[in-house]
């Protein structure tokens, strides 16, 4: 529950800090939640690109199907 700045100012000291505290909880937790979607998406594009990655380097490292001769045949 976020308190208001006329509702914070009317409490007593300690009972102000805990409140400040309370709403700085509850922004920090609304900003993670925004984050959530922009992280996934990250972490996907990641997979892919190291899936991507290890795929040409399977590929680099294998021999060509057919290599061609230096005698020409």
């Amino acid at each position: 529950m976020v308190y208001r700045k006329k509702t914070v100012r009317a409490m007593p000291e300690t009972t102000r800090e805990l409140a400040k505290l309370i709403n700085e909880l509850d922004s920090v937790q609304r900003r993670l939640k925004n984050l959530l979607p922009r992280v996934g998406r990250l972490e996907r594009d990641s997979k892919a690109l190291k899936e991507h990655s290890c795929a040409a380097t399977v590929r680099a490292d294998r021999p060509a199907a057919h290599p061609v001769s230096e005698e020409g045949g």
